[in-house]
């Protein structure tokens, strides 16, 4: 009875905060675990902590009052039966409590212990140290006490969750390490939850948290080391964590402070995970970094991203649902990239695009060359750089995990492209002298037909033609730089820059094609075998022109020069060897043209001229003939040819000659033209063209000449 008597006081003291009284009844008992949870229950809660130092051994032990000690000393010789008569002597107002029957001292006894036990049962969680705890050593005992009265005050000052850290940081207070785990991972985190957050979340309803309620609350501001890490190693909820926080969702890394949150996690994380769970770790880091690099790259730059891929540098770490994508794929969108810069793709857009198919991967690229040049139009210095860079990633990547359908030549052509429309030629010029690729002088080639077929205006100063000609430029430089002959010549480049200055000369004068059409440097093309065709048409579209054969015989030159190159209907990336016509040859149709069109004019005498020179320009040319082959045969066959134009000739009548009658003198002159023209008609033409001339010949036979009327004289 005199236990429960004990008991009785000992709660009365603890309620008092008799610290005095109560030390000696723990001492007496050897700090039963009962005697224990009634101090914790009943002292009075905002009592401040540094008043329950006396109560344990090892701070009197500490301490230099050796009345305290002695006193210990007398109060473990004393019996339960001389302790209470002490007791109840310094106190006689509890001599009522205990001094009844037994009956009453062990109900009092009983609903006292079963009111504590109520209490504590109320506390304690599945994360706290069970209550039946063995009190092998002082440290257990402290612990224990520590952890309870900790419960026991924050049921009442919630929102002082360290309400006794003046206890546990004492010197001689001394902890076991279950209570400095509880203590470092659980209530110093809910303080600094409960600080940040202004809420009062208890420590009892704190342990009983599933940790994904708790996870949240952490996240929201928190500092990882003094929070998530202590509470992941006390609870073990590392696999909770990653799998339900660690997320794509959860790290959208759509501003600065999300993201830093996960810089934090993969700085402090991997050194406190278990090994086991350091993958899944990182193949959680992969996939939000592969997901969500879009937004991270609006407010960070590539480096930033580079250094978050690393982190995920492990070869078994992968994502299967997107084709094992890894760490190195990674790396090298990364160069990608960072060659495009402005473009902002992000790591799921650039694996998006790897699967799309080629004509998307075409439209693709050439945008964001476009983009990527564009952005730096006005800073020559920085867009060489850049293009210099984009042509050393196509030139040396050998396998593309973006535009993995287009070929080197390919993407070389979307940039030279991009490059020539936005007029960097200048650029152009080293990067062609530096890289041997064949595949460039076709690709300027190509670019080259492709201006000249476009442009709508032949002369030198349209936009078309000066593109034409800086890609020239870039050609010569190029054959001339690395000896490309073999794609190439001297000639074929002089083609095309004869075909350049002929669209030039043309521009300057009319070229009516009929039916609206608007004749375009491109045409020239269209009589790639018959370039009278095209002086033709010229004359036709130009009245005066026809007594400037100087001027034309010039154009006929250049044109047959010019039409050494290809059609580039036929084929853009080479060129054609053709024949060069004989000069006396192409003169002579040329004058056939001039004649034809001098008659139109009514101009007789101009064509009488004209006519005379072809028959000297064709004398020669037998000359040159009957040096090799003869002359019988080739003669009348050459000349054969204009043999038609030479009879209008002499037959030309000008409506206004007087009566309608030819002048004396050109009477003479059509005689003389067509009996030259006997010796190269067509046999066929003999008797109709010696008709004419009789005919000729009997008008001059009748005419007065003494008194001619009709001569030009008169």
């Amino acid at each position: 009875m005199f236990k429960e008597q004990l008991y009785l006081l000992a709660c009365v003291f603890a309620s008092k905060a008799d610290s005095t009284n109560l030390s000696q009844i723990l001492r007496h008992v050897h700090y039963s675990l009962d005697f224990i949870k009634a101090a914790c229950i009943l002292w009075p809660e905002l009592d401040d902590p540094m008043n329950l130092i006396s109560l344990f051994p090892t701070i009197e032990l500490g301490n230099d009052d050796n009345d305290n000690n002695a006193s210990a000393n007398d109060d473990g010789s004393l019996s339960d039966e001389n302790l209470v008569v002490k007791l109840l002597e310094n106190n006689p107002d509890l001599i009522p409590l205990v001094e009844v029957g037994n009956t009453i001292v062990n109900t009092r006894y009983l609903s006292t212990k079963y009111f504590i036990e109520s209490k504590l049962n109320g506390l304690y969680s599945s994360n706290i140290i069970p209550l039946e705890t063995s009190l092998s050593s002082l440290e257990d005992l402290q612990s224990l006490w520590l952890q309870i009265r900790i419960l026991v005050c924050n049921e009442v000052i919630p929102e002082m969750t360290s309400f006794y850290e003046p206890l546990w940081t004492h010197s001689n207070f001394h902890i076991n390490k279950e209570g400095k785990d509880w203590i470092e991972c659980i209530i110093e985190p809910l303080n600094y939850i409960n600080s940040r957050l202004g809420s009062k979340l208890k420590i009892k309803d704190f342990s009983k948290m599933d940790p994904i309620a708790v996870f949240p609350l952490i996240l929201e501001g928190g500092d990882m080391k003094k929070e998530l890490i202590p509470y992941l190693q006390y609870t073990k909820s590392f696999t909770s964590f990653l799998n339900n926080f660690c997320t794509v969702t959860q790290f959208p890394m759509d501003n600065q402070e999300n993201y830093e949150l996960l810089d934090n996690l993969i700085d402090i994380l991997p050194s406190v995970l278990p090994q086991d769970e350091i993958h899944t770790f990182k193949t959680s880091l992969l996939r939000i970094i592969f997901e969500n690099s879009g937004n991270l790259l609006k407010f960070t730059t590539l480096a930033t991203l580079s250094n978050l891929v690393n982190v995920t540098a492990d070869n078994s770490v992968m994502l299967t649902d997107y084709d094992n994508l890894h760490y190195y794929d990674l790396q090298k969108y990364l160069l990608f990239m960072q060659n495009f810069s402005k473009s902002k793709d992000s790591f799921k857009d650039l694996y998006l695009i790897n699967k799309g198919t080629e004509s998307s991967q075409l439209a693709h690229f050439a945008s964001i060359c476009k983009e990527e040049l564009s952005a730096n139009a006005n800073k020559p210095s920085i867009n060489n750089a850049k293009i210099k860079d984009i042509f050393d990633s196509i030139v040396h990547e050998d396998n593309d995990m973006v535009l993995s359908h287009l070929t080197i030549e390919r993407k070389i052509s979307i940039l030279l492209e991009t490059v020539l429309d936005l007029g960097e030629f200048d650029v152009l010029e080293e990067v062609v002298t530096q890289y041997k690729e064949k595949f460039i002088t076709k690709l300027l080639l190509k670019f080259f037909w492709i201006y000249f077929n476009n442009s709508t205006n032949g002369s030198k100063k349209s936009l078309g033609m000066t593109k034409c000609r800086k890609v020239l430029n870039l050609l010569s430089l190029e054959a001339h730089t690395k000896g490309r002959q073999d794609l190439i010549t001297k000639e074929e480049l002089n083609s095309l820059q004869t075909l350049l200055d002929v669209s030039d000369d043309l521009s300057k004068y009319s070229m009516n094609l009929g039916k609206g059409h608007i004749f375009k440097p491109s045409n020239i093309l269209d009589f790639e075998t018959k370039e009278t065709g095209l002086i033709s048409i010229l004359l036709e579209s130009n009245n005066s022109i026809y007594k400037d054969i100087s001027v034309t015989f010039e154009i006929m030159k250049k044109l047959n020069v010019a039409m050494a190159c290809q059609c580039p209907f036929i084929n853009h990336n080479q060129l054609k060897p053709a024949q060069k016509k004989d000069v006396i040859v192409a003169y002579m149709r040329l004058l056939t043209l001039h004649i034809d069109y001098s008659l139109v004019n009514m101009d007789f005498n101009f064509a009488y001229k004209l006519t005379m020179e072809l028959f000297d320009k064709f004398k020669t040319y037998i000359g040159q003939q009957s040096e090799t082959s003869g002359i019988a045969t080739d003669e009348r066959f050459n000349l054969c040819d204009y043999w038609l134009t030479i009879y209008q000739v002499g037959k030309f009548i000008d409506p206004n000659w007087l009566d309608n009658e030819i002048p004396t003198e050109i009477l003479m002159q059509q005689m003389k033209i067509l009996s030259k023209l006997l010796y190269v008609c067509p046999v066929e033409e003999v008797e109709p063209i010696i008709s004419y001339w009789s005919g000729l010949e009997l008008e001059l036979s009748i005419r007065d000449l003494v008194n001619d009327k009709y001569s030009l004289e008169k």
